[in-house]
């Protein structure tokens, strides 16, 4: 099972839960990029509707703040990686 977003932030925060080789790949399309990770718990959608929280309920925690920045860091660089290759990157 896949998910698939055009959320850097929700892309990072799936690689931070899942790890970075749920990150398959990341493609441009005319509205921009999409990023598709594997979703092994079935569960993704869920922890998404936690992150986009808006009714001051707790949110989503974190355990490692910056292993969070970081992952946001490598889903920057594979969008980069997208671009120079012509519109795809795949996770090897």
């Amino acid at each position: 099972m896949t998910f698939k977003t055009r959320n850097q932030g929700v892309a990072a925060l799936l690689r931070y839960l899942h790890g970075p080789a749920a990150h398959l790949r990341t493609y441009l399309e005319p509205k921009g990029a999409t990023f598709e990770l594997d979703d092994p718990t079935g569960e993704s959608q869920a922890v998404i509707r936690q992150y986009h929280r808006d009714d001051g309920g707790t949110g989503f925690a974190t355990a490692d703040a910056k292993a969070l920045i970081e992952e946001f860091v490598e889903v920057r660089k594979t969008l980069t990686a997208a671009i120079a290759a012509g519109g795809e990157w795949k996770n090897q």
